[in-house]
Order: C-alpha cells, then sequence, then structure tokens
C-alpha cells in the first residue's frame, strides 16, 4: 500500500513593500561576485552583475576583506532610495563557521555596511533585509546535486536561465552564484508582496513551511557526572527564522564595561558605543 505523501503546512508572511532592489552577494576573499536585481510592480529586471578581485593576495585579510566591503557599500549606497515603499533585500551565503576565512570576510562586511557614515547609516535610507541561504540548501532548492554542484559550468548554465546571455554575455564562477542567490532573494520577495502562487514549489517550501527543526545537544555536569540535554527549536522556514532573515536596524550600539586594574570596582562603569 502506497504510504500518502507528507502535507507541507506553509505560512506567508508579508510586507508592505511595492518595490525592491535585491542584492545577490558570494562573498570571497579571492573574488567577490555580486548582482543587482530590481523588482519592480512585480516586474523583474537585472541592473548590474559583476565581481570584485583583490589583486595582491599577499595584502592582509582584513586589507583585502575591508576593500570588498567598502565596494559592496556603495553598491548598496547606490540602490537605497528615501522611499518607504522601496526596499533592499541583501541575499548572501550563510557563513560556514568551519569557514574561517568566510566567517572573518561576514564579520567586516557586517561592520562596514551597518555602521555610521558621513552620510548616516543606510538603514535610515530605506527598510533593508538581510536574507542568508547556507551553500546546501541553496543547491538543493535549485536541483543541483552533489556530484555536479563543484562544476561551475553547471551554476553558469544555471544561471543564465534567469538572466539574459546576450546581456550579461560574462558572468564568471562567483557572480553566476550571485545571480543564483539574487534569485532566491526575488522568490522572497514575491512571497511577501503576496504573490506567492507565482514562485515555484521548492523555493516556496525553502521560504515558507512551518516546519521546526530540532537539536539536541548533551552536557555532562562535571560534579554529578549527570548528562543534562538541551532542546532547541528553530523555524525551517528562511523567512521565518530570525538568523536567516533580519530587518537590519540602525545606528548599532554596544554597552561595554570598563574596568581599571588599579581598582577595585564592584560596579565598572559602562560605556555606549554607536558603532
Amino acid at each position: 500500500m502506497a504510504q500518502s505523501k507528507k502535507v507541507v503546512e506553509l505560512r506567508f508572511p508579508r510586507l508592505p513593500i511595492k518595490n525592491w532592489n535585491i542584492l545577490g552577494l558570494d562573498l570571497s576573499l579571492s573574488r567577490t561576485g555580486y548582482a543587482v536585481l530590481r523588482l519592480e510592480d512585480g516586474v523583474a529586471r537585472w541592473v548590474e552583475v559583476g565581481s570584485f578581485t583583490p589583486k595582491d593576495s599577499s595584502d592582509e585579510t582584513w586589507a583585502r576583506g575591508l576593500a570588498i566591503a567598502t565596494l559592496v557599500r556603495d553598491v548598496l549606497s547606490r540602490l537605497t532610495e528615501s522611499d518607504p515603499l522601496t526596499g533592499i533585500i541583501l541575499s548572501v551565503e550563510f557563513p560556514d563557521p568551519k569557514n574561517s576565512y568566510l566567517m572573518a570576510l561576514n564579520g567586516i562586511i557586517q561592520a562596514a555596511l551597518w555602521s555610521s557614515g558621513p552620510e548616516g547609516t543606510l538603514q535610515e535610507r530605506c527598510p533593508i533585509y538581510r536574507f542568508a541561504i547556507n551553500a546546501m540548501t541553496l543547491r538543493s532548492v535549485l536541483r543541483l546535486n552533489k556530484t555536479v554542484a563543484g562544476n561551475q559550468d553547471v551554476n553558469i548554465a544555471m544561471a543564465y536561465n534567469s538572466i539574459d546571455q546576450k546581456e550579461f554575455p560574462n558572468l564568471d564562477s562567483d557572480n553566476c552564484d550571485a545571480v543564483l542567490l539574487a534569485m532566491m532573494g526575488r522568490h522572497a520577495a514575491m512571497v511577501l508582496g503576496g504573490h506567492e502562487d507565482m514562485v515555484p514549489i521548492p523555493p516556496l517550501q525553502c521560504l515558507c513551511t512551518c516546519e521546526m527543526k530540532v537539536k539536541v545537544t548533551s552536557r555532562t555536569d562535571k560534579k554529578t557526572g549527570a548528562v543534562k540535554a538541551t532542546r532547541k527549536e528553530k523555524p525551517k522556514g528562511l523567512l521565518h527564522n530570525p538568523a536567516t532573515w533580519t530587518r537590519m536596524g540602525g545606528p548599532v550600539q554596544v554597552r561595554v564595561a570598563s574596568s581599571d586594574a588599579r581598582l577595585q570596582l564592584t560596579r565598572p562603569p559602562v560605556s555606549t558605543v554607536l558603532l
């Protein structure tokens, strides 16, 4: 007897934003690809696709990262508009904690993008949302199996299903991934605007499923030897998970306690740092 398929329950979040600028960003210290997609009145138009490549690999990690972050901020700055009905989706790969270079670059990018500059913060100009999807999920949603996922020719061909090859004939191995990330951002924007019927089933389920991921971790008490299990739940749907879909507020404030080795203070003074 055939088993019935499990019904995936979906919940569709909404935002009162009419138009979107979507920036797909494939971060790398060797070459960072980016792709800008404009979604206006439900019509998508590719605006700009390119890459940033530091020329001297002997430059320190922080210097290459900050140079890339500065150029990305310039791109975002061009996209921001003083219009509450126009928003930005920054679609990026979720950083793998095991990839120290990607984690470092991600931190530098965050510091450069969301901190205050001479013109204030980017977030003060228009609503900006960060959308993060890990590489494995992206491959699964786009139906790229593991045997060909590392084949960039396949990724480039996949990107050309969504972008005009005559207008953008020179996609490389990085900005083609940025195109794919921007397409996921477009799917998210269509859902938020109430047009989920125009989104293919695989990305729709990935974005909107109500299922929860359950992670159980065990810790042994050193004194008693007792094992304590901790259960954590988080949403599977990317648009329901604050770790993968976040409104970037600003400016950023961090409270820092200050100590003085010459003094014994029961309550060290706390400073608020405006970033």
